[in-house]
């Protein structure tokens, strides 16, 4: 019984860590903005501070709504890309729909490495998004 229950303040203490590291800034008070970037992407992730700054759970939410926008076929076919990459986003979206090959969000643009690995400062306030397979 003992074991248990120190299981479980074990778990409390765990989800209490990572809730109060999510509140922490991700970045300087300073920066209003800031503008995330990957090589697969053909946008700009802008994520703006609110009265308590940029928290790292704000990105973490902000990057993961602005992957899952879901696009048409006619936003891919605009986004004038290579073929082999048009294909990368094919298998991507049907892996991730299950088979629905129709069904495309942006996450798709990056392929397999769709996992978050942190994000890289490149200058002032733009960040470039490193990602990676899971």
């Amino acid at each position: 019984m003992r074991e248990s229950i120190d299981r479980i303040v074990s778990k409390f203490t765990d989800v209490h860590a990572a809730s109060s590291y999510f509140q922490r800034q991700a970045v300087p008070f300073t920066l209003g903005e800031i503008i995330v970037v990957h090589d697969l992407l053909p946008w700009e992730i802008k994520i703006r501070a609110n009265a308590s700054g940029i928290s790292v759970g704000r990105v973490l939410q902000k990057i993961s709504d602005a992957l899952n926008v879901g696009l048409l076929p006619q936003d891919i076919e605009n986004c004038k890309i290579h073929d082999a990459i048009r294909q990368t986003i094919e298998v991507a979206a049907a892996r991730r729909s299950g088979g629905r090959r129709k069904d495309y969000r942006r996450v798709d643009f990056l392929g397999e490495s769709y996992m978050f690995a942190g994000l890289e400062q490149i200058k002032d306030n733009v960040f470039a998004l490193q990602s990676s397979k899971p």
